[in-house]
């Protein structure tokens, strides 16, 4: 399944509270979307960014979570995961990783 990273710009000042709502919205939406899966989220330590990283069939499917929940992405990306691992012991430049995709 591809892999998405969405960017969102939080107001200033936002709390747990604020993040706690905002999972729940989303977590109510992708109730209703099967096929796409909220895998991981990741704050800025200064809580102006968060970034979700989606398994979903394209972008417009994470837009649409978004938009279902009433929240904003300012940037929808496709992206590949990279490990460590990968680069041990001469890895091959056509290996697939650890989603499917070729990341060479």
């Amino acid at each position: 399944m591809p892999l998405f990273l969405v960017e969102r710009i939080l107001p200033m000042g936002t709390g747990t509270v604020q993040l706690d709502n905002t999972a729940k919205r989303l977590i109510a939406s992708l109730e209703t979307r099967p096929g796409i899966r909220w895998v991981r989220s990741l704050l800025a330590t200064d809580r102006s960014k968060i970034f979700y990283q989606f398994e979903a069939p394209d972008a417009d499917a994470c837009r649409d979570v978004f938009q279902q929940a009433g929240l904003t992405g300012e940037s929808v990306i496709p992206v590949v995961e990279l490990l460590p691992e990968m680069y041990l012991d001469d890895p091959d430049p056509d290996a697939v990783g650890p989603t499917g995709q070729t990341w060479s």
